[in-house]
């Protein structure tokens, strides 16, 4: 359906709901406070473009971690590579995809008011939530760095001081699914002391079966649990204190063949060391669930993490004292035949010395808060130690110094000295440390210049800084430096010295080995400037300017050495800026049944932060500018008591400028190929549909469908018309019976029921990107349809 059907069709639908039915005086929409604004309001009287999900719509709609919250929110993007610690979130349109540890997300990701280091780090099963809120735009007065292209805030649900609750949840479905959530909250002293324990652990069969190894990839199998403890001694002091843990070990990421090229880069036309017959090619489907997708090693990724938090408010009368402490820790080991995605035994993360990343973070934010006689203030600061330890360990697989015969011909390989080879189990190893501070002050202040007319002005002060140290060594059998053969022999020609060297950028051997230090010093002002204006009948206008700040940093692998003139520098990447200019509205229609919310915006991206394909992996360059422009509008409608409607979309024109100029550190870039091309989806739309009905005095039926659309886009960052994905609609719904008491729920449900086939990410892949890579377009391929039953108790 294209997209002018879809926003036709919508409006012809809303429309006429609207004429047909009558507003009820006695029936209106809930109101939904936010802290968007660091204190709790209605998120319909704060000029920011903000949207909340409470719990029950994330129930609804199956949203079990944050990369699901795609569902409802058109705004917001998710794509995965790798593993799901490289998982990246973008906002209208925004959002850097890459592997690279280095790179900090343009959408930060805040669970109980803490910030999580990294996308992929926020991806894992969430438990009890009482509403996720998904602020668009730069909030990085309020919430700081990396939150250049908004934020989501996820807010678990809490201790029960009053009374014992708790609930236990089952459910199975297909790819033999079986997920157990359970919880228990209650006072220890009334209304003074409570606790909370919540608990999940889900295990799911891959649905990608590679007919190489017999396993099965892309499977789930988690686990969390998080303790809580709240305590009030008295109406000034509240508390809260969490724990959590959590753990995946999972077979990810399989990216089969979509595409294939007919030169003497694929690696069917190759003489393979094959004596396992493995199979190579996928006959360009990669829907095609029972396919080739390593060469038979195996994929694996495992990750685990903790940490603790103390949040304390204490009411001064005056002023309101915040404090929220938090230290966490996280790790993620990811083996196998991810490297290459080709089929064949090219290269390979070694199993005895997985490729290892851990964050150890400590942060420590203070705000003070209150009223004055014509307005609000809010002062603040934060602290945070991070540091970020990886190592990688890479090496050579059995096929590829037979590819590179291949590949390159015997007259072109023959240039090489002293018969030097790509010998199976070479490679290299690097390991890095880097430590990360970031200090920063903030305030905000809402000045009520009339009982309509509201003035907000914001300004925060960020300095962060960054150390790194990287070690690379090269283990290497004798003669198995084909780079340094070749390069040092005068008669081979320039093209053989690309070529060569090219394939064993996975290294740079020998040139490129040493330990290599390097740090940077970022300071920032940031801000925002609104004004906000209530009409008679309650409707919010507002404009806004606000500017925001995303840390530069570092690349973690030996990837960005230059290997001629070899030093620290060379890993580093310059902080990136917005700025941004919001116009929107928000109102009530038909006696506060309905409610309709919209923004316009405008931003342009400084030194914009892009995850670019190097033939080997992804590293993080600068592009000077990407320029953003686009619409939005959402909204909820209570039509009867028992049916709500749902309806998001979002227009997103997003551009690098016509003279862009690409960084051209990277070996491989493309240059100024991406001028003037769009980036992203220019529509995505979401809609639900949300019907109870009693059916008795005791029992209850529900009924919900949500729908999700994304126009067409490009799958990979280059743009290249190899990598365009069409229009798709993503569907998921939702049956039930249950007592009207809420005591016990039965749901049968569903996600993607129309089995759509999209990709979340393509990439071409090594040893030269620009020359077809192996001939090979590999596919992160999206879920296919999954559906089961849920069976639910709460006491």
């Amino acid at each position: 359906m294209t997209s002018q059907k879809f926003t036709r069709l919508a409006s012809v639908s809303l429309v006429g709901a609207l004429l047909s039915t009558p507003a009820s005086a006695e029936r209106v929409l809930e109101e939904v406070i936010v802290t968007a604004t660091k204190r709790a309001q209605s998120v319909n009287d704060i000029p920011v473009a903000v949207s909340a999900y409470g719990a029950d719509q994330l129930e609804q709609s199956g949203i079990r971690d944050v990369s699901e919250v795609t569902s409802v929110s058109p705004s917001l993007d998710y794509g995965s590579t790798e593993s799901s610690a490289s998982g990246n979130l973008s906002m209208r349109g925004i959002g850097t995809l890459g592997t690279d540890p280095g790179l900090e997300s343009s959408v930060g990701v805040f669970i109980d008011g803490v910030y999580r280091n990294r996308s992929g780090v926020a991806i894992d099963e969430l438990g009890q939530v009482e509403r996720i809120e998904v602020l668009r735009g730069p909030q990085g007065t309020l919430f700081g760095r990396n939150t250049s292209a908004g934020l989501i805030h996820v807010i678990t649900k809490g201790p029960n001081l009053e009374e014992p609750e708790g609930y236990v949840g089952l459910t199975a479905g297909n790819y033999d699914l079986k997920r157990f959530e359970g919880g228990i909250s209650g006072p220890i002293k009334e209304g003074v002391l409570a606790g909370r324990l919540d608990t999940v652990i889900t295990q799911r069969d891959g649905y990608l079966e590679d007919i190489n190894s017999d396993e099965t990839y892309n499977d789930r199998d988690r686990y969390m649990l998080r303790g809580q403890l709240a305590f009030e001694p008295s109406d000034r002091l509240a508390t809260r204190f969490i724990v959590d843990y959590s753990k995946r070990e999972e077979k990810c990421c399989g990216a089969p063949t979509s595409q294939q090229a007919t030169g003497p880069q694929n690696v069917n036309n190759l003489t393979l060391n094959n004596s396992n017959d493995r199979a190579l090619d996928s006959n360009d489907d990669p829907y095609d669930h029972n396919i080739a997708v390593t060469s038979g090693r195996e994929i694996a990724d495992e990750a685990e993490q903790w940490g603790v938090s103390a949040e304390v408010n204490y009411d001064f009368d005056a002023f309101q004292l915040v404090s929220i402490t938090a230290y966490r820790e996280w790790e993620t080991d990811i083996i196998g035949d991810t490297i290459d995605f080709s089929g064949a035994d090219l290269f390979y993360w070694d199993e005895d010395a997985p490729q290892n990343r851990q964050f150890e973070t400590f942060s420590q934010e203070f705000r003070a808060q209150g009223n004055w006689e014509h307005g609000r203030w809010l002062v603040g600061a934060i602290y945070s130690d991070e540091t970020l330890s990886t190592e990688y360990t890479a090496r050579y697989g059995a096929d590829l110094n037979n590819y590179a015969i291949g590949f390159f011909g015997q007259p072109t390989y023959a240039f090489l000295t002293q018969n030097n080879n790509f010998i199976a189990g070479d490679g290299v190893n690097d390991e890095g440390e880097q430590v990360s501070k970031s200090m920063a002050i903030f305030t905000q202040e809402d000045f009520d210049l009339s009982d309509q007319l509201m003035l907000t002005v914001g300004l925060r002060y960020t300095r962060e800084e960054k150390d790194i140290e990287l070690t690379t060594r090269s283990n290497f059998s004798a003669n198995g430096n084909p780079c340094l053969g070749v390069a040092t022999n005068p008669s081979a020609p320039a093209a053989a010295r690309t070529i060569i060297c090219g394939i064993s950028a996975l290294s740079q051997p020998l040139l490129a080995d040493g330990t290599y230090t390097a740090d940077k010093d970022d300071s920032e002002l940031t801000g925002t400037v609104k004004l906000a204006y209530t009409l008679e009948n309650g409707t919010l206008l507002f404009a806004s300017a606000a500017t925001g700040f995303k840390a530069g940093g570092f690349n973690q692998t030996r990837l960005s050495v230059n290997p001629l003139a070899p030093t620290g520098d060379n890993l580093g990447f310059e902080p990136e800026t917005v700025t941004t200019y919001e116009l929107g509205f928000k109102t009530f229609l038909l006696n506060q049944t309905m409610s309709l919310n919209g923004t316009v915006f405008q931003s342009t991206f400084e030194d914009y932060q892009l995850g670019q394909f190097t033939g080997v992996t992804l590293e993080t360059v600068s592009v000077d500018e990407v320029e953003s422009n686009g619409a939005e509008l959402e909204a909820t409608w209570l039509a009867t008591d028992e049916l709500t409607v749902n309806a998001g979309a979002v227009y997103t024109d997003n551009r690098y400028p016509d003279d862009s100029n690409i960084d051209q550190r990277a070996p491989t870039s493309d240059g100024n190929k991406r001028a003037g091309e769009r980036l992203g989806a220019l529509w995505s739309a979401t809609a639900g549909v949300t019907w109870n009905q009693s059916i008795s005095e005791t029992l209850g039926a529900s009924f919900h469908i949500d729908a999700r659309y994304r126009d067409d886009s490009f799958s990979n960052s280059s743009l290249d018309q190899d990598f365009a994905q069409d229009s798709f609609v993503l569907v998921n719904g939702r049956i039930g019976v249950g007592d009207l008491a809420k005591n016990w729920s039965v749901e049968l449900w569903g996600r993607n029921l129309t089995d759509e086939e999209y990709t979340q990410v393509e990439l071409d892949p090594p040893p030269i990107q620009g020359t077809g890579g192996n001939g090979r377009i590999g596919a992160f391929v999206g879920e296919p349809r999954t559906y089961g039953i849920t069976a639910r108790k709460n006491f």
